[in-house]
């Protein structure tokens, strides 16, 4: 049987069937979510309701929750079963949440509750279909080349989202740059149709595209370069081992000529007899190496508690507080992930240099900085250019590294267990969410200051297991490598 296309050996990861139809998944989803749920959902809600921040937040929460209660066990069955039936179930999925949001927008009774139901769609959808799809991706790449691949991942899934507000931006520039529910209305249907594209593309993923060996998890956290291993080198037996051999030449050894080779078979560890089952026992992942994916975990459920008490609120913010237009508005939007973009390319040639672990510290204590910056000084609110670029360069810095904790989990994380940890990611997006009901009360009651200091605190607060994983995540990552490996 020929081998699935991607699994020859030596073949790029991004020649990979399922890896470039992800990337096309990626695009249209994220275009499509910048417009149906972007923004302009966030202030259709907020205008339909009167302006109140707490049914904003309330909506938000039930997106995330949803998001929760379907994705985790579609992420086990996923796991278990098959990622592509998976994700055919959650093309399927947002088909019913484009007709949700169709029906919330045009039937004017009882508009809050549908606009709910059709949030709490659109979250089921993306639950259901996110930690296969990320799983099936991990398992099409192969363990230790997977920087790259994720890097480009990553700008594509952001830069998506800066093309949705750009035509929400032409949108309202055709309509009428106004807050009115008949131009949100339409940008919101555009990008629930496109929406669909998404839909019918995650109908053609295969499971049997997917890597073999060669995506598997490390089973250790690799030593630093300076520590050793003893071993023990044996000359050659026979002629198969000389053909096994590499032929060095023999540099002022005593009784040689002057350029003599011998043949030297590579170094291999020394097992005793009868200790082969200790030596497949040390081979199982230790204790350092299990840690690895809970700190990331954890540190994900307290960012995104976090990030969810104003991340729905910007668009408010820059509504109420700053007095821009819908253009201009959309425009942030539309700016702020295209920069974020190339801050992923930074990012993934400073690792090479400085480290993965470091860079992402780097770069979320500086946008922690400028979000305190924000706060601080309210003054410069109503000064467009001023607060505008503040924030866009906030955004860049704490989303562009995002993809270097992808890259460590995989690598540590066995294919049997990515779904279930990949929905950890859901958890984060219902502390976004679930958040988001408190910081619409914390806008209300106590103003922008008090929730962006808050928020910047418990950012703050989710940087600690980075530092643990500084000390446990060699700086740069390798290839795996496996008994199979040994014996080559």
């Amino acid at each position: 049987m020929a081998p699935a296309h991607g699994d020859v050996p030596g073949a790029p990861a991004r020649m990979n069937r399922n890896v470039k139809l992800a990337y096309f998944v990626w695009f249209f989803s994220g275009t499509s979510q910048g417009l149906c749920v972007g923004p302009a959902m966030t202030a259709y809600v907020y205008f339909v309701t009167g302006g109140s921040t707490m049914q904003v937040g309330i909506v938000e929460a039930i997106k995330g929750v949803s998001n929760v209660l379907v994705g985790v066990p579609a992420a086990v069955i996923a796991d278990r079963t098959s990622r592509s039936v998976v994700l055919q179930a959650a093309a399927a999925m947002i088909v019913l949440a484009i007709a949700g949001t169709t029906a919330a927008l045009m039937i004017p009774a009882h508009r809050f509750e549908l606009l709910c139901v059709a949030l709490g769609l659109w979250g089921a959808a993306n639950g259901m279909g996110y930690s296969a799809l990320e799983a099936l991706f991990a398992d099409s790449v192969p363990t230790g080349n997977r920087i790259s691949v994720y890097a480009r991942k990553w700008q594509i899934g952001i830069a998506s989202r800066g093309v949705g507000p750009a035509l929400a931006a032409l949108l309202f520039y055709i309509f009428g740059d106004h807050w009115r529910e008949s131009e949100m209305r339409i940008v919101i249907l555009v990008g629930a149709g496109l929406s669909f594209v998404s839909a019918v593309l995650m109908t053609n993923f295969r499971d049997s595209w997917a890597l073999g060996e060669r995506s598997e998890a490390h089973r250790t956290v690799k030593p630093k370069p300076d520590t050793h291993v003893d071993r023990v080198k044996r000359l050659p037996q026979d002629a198969d081992d000389a053909a096994k051999g590499e032929s060095y030449p023999l540099l002022g050894n005593r009784g040689a000529n002057k350029g003599a080779s011998i043949n030297v078979v590579p170094e291999v560890p020394m097992v005793a007899p009868g200790m082969e089952s200790k030596a497949s026992e040390s081979s199982r992942p230790s204790f350092r190496l299990r840690m690895i994916p809970v700190l990331i975990a954890s540190g994900d459920v307290v960012s995104g508690l976090a990030s969810g008490m104003t991340v729905k609120f910007f668009s408010i913010f820059f509504i109420d507080a700053v007095g821009l237009s819908p253009i201009a508005v959309s425009l942030i939007w539309a700016a702020a992930p295209f920069v974020t973009a190339s801050f992923v390319s930074a990012a993934r040639v400073l690792t090479k240099r400085l480290g993965r672990m470091q860079v992402y510290i780097m770069f979320k204590m500086a946008g922690i900085s400028m979000l305190v910056f924000m706060a601080t000084f309210p003054r410069y609110w109503a000064v467009p250019y001023a607060i505008i670029p503040v924030y866009i360069f906030r955004t860049a810095l704490m989303n562009s590294p995002r993809f270097v904790l992808k890259t460590i989990m995989m690598d540590y994380v066995p294919k049997a267990n990515r779904g279930k940890w990949i929905s950890f990611d859901l958890v984060f997006a219902v502390g976004w969410s679930g958040s988001a009901a408190l910081g619409g009360y914390f806008v209300k009651r106590h103003g922008w200051t008090f929730t962006f200091l808050i928020t910047a605190t418990m950012q703050a607060l989710a940087l600690l297991p980075s530092f643990v994983l500084l000390a446990i995540v060699p700086k740069h990552e390798s290839a795996r490598t496996s008994a199979a490996d040994a014996k080559q």
